[in-house]
């Protein structure tokens, strides 16, 4: 389960579950040319009633199983779709931890199979869950940023 300090359990899943080794959604992804990658299996729910092809990592992290998964699904170009926080910048473009080491980001280890874009989410909202009018979902969907790739 994923516990805010102080607050209820956010997600609870199935003792055993290796959410590092599943993409939530990926079973619904067909060949296609874009698809939206998220942090959480809600926010790729809400993506998927709006028309857009999404999984969910389970968190920020992309473990090496996730890469593969999403590799093997051969979109055209990967959305990121991430929380309007510090912590999804960073899992977007890499950082330094604690010992100085350099942790590559989602975008660039993405890059090697296929186009890369992020979304910025406006002011006001935390994720594109919170984003409740279509129209302004597929401004935000559409006015992505191209990062780079093949």
């Amino acid at each position: 389960c994923r516990k805010p300090k102080g607050g209820e359990p956010k997600y609870v899943y199935s003792t055993g579950l290796k959410t590092s080794k599943l993409l939530f959604g990926e079973y619904n992804i067909e060949k296609g040319e874009l698809l939206c990658i998220t942090e959480g299996p809600l926010d790729t729910i809400w993506l998927v009633q709006h028309g857009f092809y999404s999984v969910a990592l389970f968190g920020l992290a992309m473990s090496k199983e996730q890469e593969i998964r999403l590799r093997n699904l051969k979109p055209q170009e990967y959305i990121i779709c991430l929380d309007n926080d510090e912590a999804g910048q960073k899992a977007i473009y890499g950082y330094k931890d604690d010992a100085g080491r350099a942790r590559t980001g989602i975008a660039e280890r993405l890059s090697k199979y296929s186009a890369v874009s992020y979304i910025k989410i406006p002011n006001g909202f935390k994720d594109v869950q919170e984003i409740r009018d279509s129209l302004i979902l597929n401004k935000v969907i559409n006015n992505r940023t191209v990062i780079g790739g093949i």
